[in-house]
């Protein structure tokens, strides 16, 4: 496995995390303000 695959994996690992972070961010968010 080449090094940039790996990175490019981490690299959309970390962007779906993220996006999971924001996505369960925003249902606490409209949890608390309903």
């Amino acid at each position: 496995m080449p090094p940039e695959h790996l990175f490019s994996t981490v690299l959309q690992f970390r962007i779906s995390k993220k996006k999971e972070a924001k996505c369960l961010f925003f249902k606490q968010q409209i949890f608390i303000f309903s």
